[in-house]
């Protein structure tokens, strides 16, 4: 295993103690329970005077098959045919540890004999791997989670990324299909991008490095933002386990009910973070109804709570689970894209409007950027372009605050031109230079006359000089109608090195 030295650890060490004889290890699709549990089995197998016993159930369909397995496995003999409730008589009395791993097809009879077996031996103990809790009493839960991943925003060397266990697993599975593939400078964005968008899901990770045989790292990384499927021709590349990560979900899905289903498929198109407010804005359900659902959810390990310090507690679904849940039919997925985008636009408006300031929380996160650009892009495909325009202006005071209006407005550029709110006016530009042009694009990100001149290699004085230019020849009288204006003209990309770095 790949970066799980610390969780082995607190896996034995809590198997172990003396408070915690049922524990279930959980967590999302292709997070690598199994492995885990199978290596601390293995670890805990060493310990002197501790009998383990492991139980894979994943082609175990009932409750008499359940209990064969069980008996099979502990060569206990029986001369009746075995049954769950007759288990607890023939159990060892012995120190004994009962792994009974993959157990998603019959939690509520493993829960039957999970409580059988504790209460007929006191010196059992017994270990569950289940994408979700039993809810019986004495549980414990022992959460797996995903492997660290790249900040695709930082720019981390190859010899950082490789320190990564997400990246490390890549490139460690890749050479399995691709020898002489090396981290690169010149690669190493695209793989970052790609581990991020596998969740730091070893499952995924394995199966996406399968791929990638004859197929270079940024095409596999385009198809997996459209679609998972592509994961699903290599079911063999884990060395655990037989599905391929969307065949898994699909089963995971599929067992849901259906008002839960339902919900997870309005779920799927935010983006990034969302709170309790946005989920009972697009469930079809009462609120208490609608917070039961998502509660489902969460102990399915289809949707992550993200612990925060802030007011309010924030969720999401991993990429993975995003873009599979996405590409399954659902007939309300427009009106629910329309619900959500006018409550983000309404609530972020309403956030940002008037505020020369950075905000904090959801409006300050890249995440809720993207939903604002989609957003956006809705409005305009469904001929609301004027609501997509005003509301984008409305947002620029924060975009300018916080230094990246440019990149915070890019997905808004295609509205088409109309007047300026704020004085009716609507300047072609036509009559600006070039050097004014790459100053009004400046003036948009938010950067002061200093940062301006220190961009463009010139004096503070000069670049001062140009902004009051610009300013009296497109009549505006500050910055906010220069990004206002910068935002609804075609993008333009020029690129400027620090004055220092040029020669």
């Amino acid at each position: 295993m790949v970066g799980r030295d610390d969780d082995l650890a607190e896996a034995c060490r809590r198997t172990l103690g003396a408070a915690e004889r049922l524990i279930t290890i959980t967590g999302p699709v292709g997070v690598g329970k199994s492995r885990l549990t199978i290596a601390m089995a293995a670890a805990l197998a060493e310990e002197d005077g501790l009998s383990v016993y492991v139980v894979d159930l994943a082609t175990v369909v009932d409750r008499t098959g359940l209990a064969a397995a069980v008996i099979e496995h502990l060569g206990i003999s029986t001369a009746t045919p075995p049954t769950l409730g007759g288990l607890g008589a023939a159990f060892p009395q012995t120190e004994l540890l009962l792994v009974l791993d993959r157990c998603d097809q019959l939690r509520a009879e493993i829960a039957e004999l999970a409580t059988t077996v504790l209460a007929s031996s006191p010196r059992a103990r017994v270990v569950v791997t289940s994408r979700e809790p039993l809810h019986i009493y004495g549980e414990q839960l022992l959460a797996v989670r995903p492997l660290p991943v790249p900040d695709v925003a930082s720019d981390q060397t190859a010899s950082e990324l490789l320190e990564l266990p997400s990246v490390a697993l890549f490139i460690q599975r890749l050479a399995n299909v691709r020898p002489f593939f090396r981290l690169t400078d010149s690669n190493r964005g695209i793989v970052a991008e790609l581990c991020a968008q596998l969740d730091g899901l070893p499952l995924a990770i394995e199966q996406a490095a399968a791929q990638l045989k004859v197929v270079q790292p940024q095409t596999l990384l385009s198809r997996l933002q459209e679609s998972i499927e592509i994961l699903d021709g290599a079911a063999n590349a884990s060395p655990v386990h037989s599905a391929s990560l969307p065949a898994a979900l699909a089963d995971h899905v599929a067992e849901l009910p259906p008002e839960a289903r339902a919900l997870l498929t309005r779920l799927a198109v935010v983006n990034g973070e969302f709170r309790l407010q946005d989920v009972e804005a697009v469930a079809d359900a009462p609120t208490g109804h609608a917070q039961h659902l998502l509660e489902v959810l969460v102990d399915r390990n289809l949707v992550e709570v993200c612990e925060s310090a802030g007011d309010d507690l924030r969720l999401r679904l991993l990429h993975t689970t995003r873009t599979f849940v996405r590409g399954l039919p659902a007939a309300d997925r427009e009106q629910t894209t329309r619900l959500y985008v006018d409550r983000l636009v309404a609530d972020v408006t309403k956030r940002a409007g008037g505020h020369l300031e950075p905000l904090g929380g959801p409006a300050g996160s890249p995440a809720e950027q993207e939903d604002l650009s989609a957003g956006f892009a809705y409005l305009r495909r469904t001929g609301r372009a004027e609501d997509a325009l005003r509301n984008a202006a409305s947002l620029v005071p924060h975009f300018v605050a916080r230094g990246d209006c440019t990149q915070g407005l890019a997905g808004h550029r295609s509205v088409p031109a109309a007047p300026d709110p704020g004085d009716g006016r609507e300047p072609t530009g036509t009559a600006l230079t070039a050097r004014q042009r790459e100053v009004a694009e400046l003036v948009s990100q938010g950067l002061t006359n200093r940062e301006i001149a220190r961009r463009l290699g010139i004096a503070e004085w000069t670049a001062v000089n140009h902004v009051r230019h610009l300013l009296r020849k497109l009549q505006f009288t500050s910055r906010v109608q220069v990004a206002r204006w910068v935002a609804r003209q075609p993008a333009v990309n020029h690129p400027h090195p620090p004055a220092e770095s040029r020669s």
